[in-house]
């Protein structure tokens, strides 16, 4: 063959895209983009949690519990390590509480029960305050239940604080009080429940029976002025041999008392009075600043204007309703 055609085959077997000896394809220039399709789901827009980070600072990522497993599960809720509010454990004394003494208020108010040492009977060991109470239906019972007491003997008592005013430490009944005329001597046993019913047979300051020698007081009181503030605070009622504030024998202040509307009434009770003649003297502390060891009137409180003279005859309730006809200038 002539050689002056080697040049020309070969530039003809170049651009004809020939192949190597070999097989290996000629480098016909730049390679097409032949790299891995990318396989991340659709909804990750970054590579890295790292990434995710930086771009938004305030994603909130799930971490594993201190100290727990860390097994990838989010945490759906915190534990609740509080103390129960309700007592666990059986009771140590529990039963119904019942009225059968008539009341001479509205038998509504807090029932405290406690269990005393029988040789400090003042304070109780253990007490329940049921707030709220109405006994107002004979018949009507109230659930009550005492948690942890000791083993060991106790008395058991029960008041309705009929004209709310006991108050701590002291809970003790006064005059108006729905109360049990006994005690109920028990023992508590550790790990048993003593079911124990109650019931309140007695108005403090009253008798079922004959009065002997003394005489009770009651009666209505209500107000025919308006209030200089809301009509609402502590009726104080006393009983003096003197004109008032000299001279007193009793008292029966009664906490909570509303004469705020000319239709409010509220009633007072005084009992186990010596006969003879007295003063009555009653008052609503409309701006609650009397003193309760020596209460006097002031301004704004709702009074009667002229004193009030009563006779306790011996063996009898006296009947004596008190209108508040002014307010103290």
């Amino acid at each position: 063959m002539n050689r002056a055609l080697w040049p020309a085959i070969l530039t003809l077997l170049v651009v004809s895209g020939g192949c190597s000896d070999d097989g290996t394809p000629a480098d016909l220039g730049p390679k097409p983009d032949v790299s891995l399709p990318d396989t991340a789901p659709p909804d990750a827009p970054f590579d890295s949690l790292e990434a995710a980070s930086e771009a938004a600072p305030d994603l909130v990522l799930d971490a594993p519990v201190e100290g727990g497993p860390d097994d990838g599960s989010p945490d759906l809720a915190p534990v609740d390590l509080a103390v129960p509010d309700a007592p666990v454990g059986a009771p140590s004394i529990t039963g119904k509480l019942s009225r059968t003494v008539a009341p001479l208020l509205d038998a509504k108010g807090t029932i405290y029960v406690g269990v005393y040492n029988p040789l400090i009977p003042a304070f109780p060991m253990a007490s329940v305050a049921l707030k709220g109470s109405h006994l107002v239906t004979t018949g009507t019972t109230i659930s009550y239940s005492m948690y942890n007491i000791g083993p060991g003997p106790y008395s058991l008592s029960a008041f309705l604080d009929d004209n709310v005013n006991a108050v701590l430490p002291f809970l003790l009944p006064d005059n108006l009080d729905l109360v049990m005329s006994t005690a109920k001597q028990v023992k508590v046993v550790a790990g048993q429940t003593l079911n124990i019913d109650l019931v309140l047979d007695s108005v403090a300051g009253a008798s079922d029976g004959g009065m002997g020698n003394s005489g009770v007081l009651k009666g209505m009181v209500k107000a025919s002025v308006s209030p200089s503030l809301d009509g609402k605070g502590t009726l104080f009622v006393s009983l003096h041999k003197q004109l008032p504030p000299q001279g007193q024998v009793a008292a029966a202040p009664q906490n909570g008392a509303d004469l705020s509307s000319p239709f409010a009434q509220e009633a007072y009770y005084i009992g186990a009075t010596l006969p003879g003649q007295y003063y009555l003297r009653v008052f609503l502390d409309d701006n609650s600043n009397a003193n309760p060891f020596g209460p006097n009137p002031d301004k704004g409180d709702l009074v009667h204007s002229q004193p009030i003279q009563v006779h306790v005859v011996a063996g009898m309730t006296t009947v004596h309703n008190v209108v508040l006809d002014k307010v103290q200038p």
